[in-house]
């Protein structure tokens, strides 16, 4: 019942006055923002599609209604009392805990239908291996030297700019300078709905136990990678491209949608 809740489940028992505060610091920027762009500036229709986030912060200038609900708001939450309710129970939470500190499984969301999956770590780390060790889609790099990779791209980058194939905006976005860069790592969504329908059926009675290699759908995430924001760069053009092709399918949603509106002959094959 605990791992049902799925992956996205929060605890309330940890809201804090601290945390509360934290989000009200975000809140109230944004409400200064919205106030002083709308008295004081003209704010473009469009946004630059690679214009970096700004730090500005409004100056508090005079006694406005803004500032006004700003300061009540403040004094209230500050003698706001979280509500100590939780929804867990003791049960659920000493579950979680002993869950948390057993070193021997991994817990994953599955490929599909939301469904949190608890996997043998061993199992898990062995369907990576099988994959990245296929010798057609992953090659093994002796050394990973994230800084060269970080200045071939630059050198791409600087280049491109001198070239004038990038504007300003856009080469302050791609190039990668007093910026942390991490090394991007693979991850695996147990593809559970592949499995024999027998087989799912004896996990569900839980009457035996099985040995089973349960198949996976690899992952590459290069958030904070030295390829995260020149991948973002190449999507946002390539994206409408591939988006005009007739063959092109979003989503599960889309296809739906698109059988729904389509006229299928009574000897047309599936």
């Amino acid at each position: 019942m605990t791992l049902g809740k799925g992956l996205n489940f929060i605890p309330t028992d940890k809201i804090s006055r601290t945390n509360i505060m934290k989000d009200f610091k975000k809140f109230e920027r944004k409400l200064r923002l919205k106030h002083f762009f709308h008295e004081y500036k003209t704010i473009p229709k469009t946004n630059h599609p690679f214009k970096e986030k700004s730090k500005f912060s409004v100056p508090i200038i005079g006694d406005n209604p803004i500032e006004q609900y700003i300061f009540h708001t403040k004094m209230e939450l500050s003698n706001y009392k979280p509500n100590k309710t939780k929804n867990m129970t003791k049960e659920e939470t000493q579950c979680l805990r002993t869950l948390r500190h057993i070193e021997t499984i991994t817990i994953h969301k599955a490929d599909k239908n939301n469904i949190t999956v608890v996997q043998n770590k061993k199992d898990y780390a062995n369907e990576g291996e099988r994959q990245l060790n296929d010798g057609i889609h992953y090659i093994e790099i002796p050394e990973i030297n994230i800084k060269n990779t970080m200045n071939k791209i630059n050198e791409i980058v600087y280049n491109m700019n001198k070239d004038n194939y990038l504007d300003e905006i856009t080469f302050k976005y791609i190039k990668y300078e007093n910026q942390y860069i991490t090394t991007p790592f693979a991850y695996f969504l147990p593809k559970i709905h592949k499995l024999d329908n027998e087989i799912l059926k004896d996990i569900y009675k839980q009457q035996t136990e099985i040995k089973i290699q349960v198949p996976a759908r690899p992952i590459i995430s290069q958030c904070n990678g030295p390829l995260e924001r020149i991948g973002r760069y190449l999507d946002f053009f390539l994206l409408p491209i591939v988006k005009t092709q007739t063959t092109y399918i979003s989503d599960t949603g889309s296809f739906i949608r698109l059988l729904e509106k389509s006229k299928i002959e009574t000897d047309t094959l599936l």
